[in-house]
């Protein structure tokens, strides 16, 4: 498991440091107004991740610059149908009102995009269903009070999946970072605040504790943390009132077989997804649990078409 651990962060690492090399090129294409090959280094970026709506406005930015207005607003249709698809969500304003400028031919200008420190896995399959999860986790954590919240379900319910998908929605909200946790590894406060240095990218001291060092790091810091698979260090949940408390605009999102206990921690219990109430061919297509399952089946089997029957 430790093992397993260490792999997952230095792949985290690497990704971490392709798409640095992506955008430090990229910005050197911009500064020479060389369009095209930004264009086509944006697309690169974007396929990282394809819901990152920051470098798909670059990416648009840039096929317009390009003179590709058409090539724009395909991949901005193609975006939308995804983010629909995935989180039952619309673009933000701001995609909004640079389509409308393209659309109209007005004068598209670069903007500096300021990514969002981050290091959510990557994920080799398509996020599917949980709409209304999705939401209704948007609307606690939009809550000022709701600061630390567990979703709470047995193992395989798919808990890790949904905090991966609701932390990527708060990318635009948390400018200061978004960081992913695992602790099913770690066993010790020790392992845990050793894991975080290398998730928040920290050079330790030795004038003080690392503890010390990574709340005076977190001070007045606007970001989202998400600890995954809490149910190992249950006895060690109190860390988290102590990283609370140097923010007010901290919050926590934990994954969890059992609740923390602690007074400050809101619960949101995660399910299976519910099978369909009626086996009709429109009633089964439009289920969340099917859609799942046939999914995985096809990556078994590709040319799986099923029937009504099956």
């Amino acid at each position: 498991a430790t093992y397993s651990a260490w792999i997952d962060l230095e792949r985290q690492q690497l990704e971490q440091s392709y798409h640095l090399a992506l955008a430090k090129q990229l910005e050197q294409y911009e500064q020479h107004s060389q369009f095209d090959q930004a264009a086509h280094l944006s697309a690169k970026l974007l396929a990282l991740d394809e819901l990152d709506e920051s470098v798909l406005q670059q990416h648009i930015r840039h096929l317009t610059l390009a003179g590709q207005k058409d090539q724009a607003l395909k991949r901005f249709a193609s975006f939308t149908k995804l983010l629909q698809e995935e989180l039952g969500s619309e673009p933000l304003a701001e995609t909004l009102d640079l389509i409308e400028k393209i659309r109209n031919n007005e004068i598209v200008e670069l903007k500096i995009v300021k990514k969002v420190k981050h290091n959510l896995p990557n994920q080799s399959t398509r996020f599917i269903g949980r709409k209304t999860e999705l939401e209704s986790l948007n609307k606690q954590l939009a809550n000022p009070e709701c600061r630390l919240l567990s979703l709470i379900g047995l193992g395989g319910s798919g808990k890790t999946r949904l905090s991966i998908e609701i932390a990527r929605t708060q990318l635009a909200t948390f400018k200061e970072g978004v960081y992913f946790i695992e602790l099913a590894a770690l066993e010790s406060e020790d392992a845990i605040l050793s894991n975080l240095v290398q998730v928040l990218g920290l050079q330790l001291t030795s004038k003080e504790t690392p503890k010390s060092q990574i709340l005076n790091f977190l001070k007045n810091k606007h970001v989202l943390l998400v600890f995954d698979n809490f149910e190992h260090v249950l006895a060690l949940a109190s860390l988290l009132n102590d990283l609370l408390a140097v923010s007010e605009q901290i919050k926590i999102l934990v994954t969890s077989r059992e609740s923390l206990k602690l007074k400050s921690e809101w619960l949101f219990d995660v399910g299976g997804l519910e099978l369909p109430e009626k086996t009709t061919p429109k009633a089964l297509s439009e289920n969340e649990a099917v859609s799942l399952f046939i999914s995985a089946a096809k990556r078994v089997s590709p040319q799986l078409e099923p029937s009504l029957e099956d």
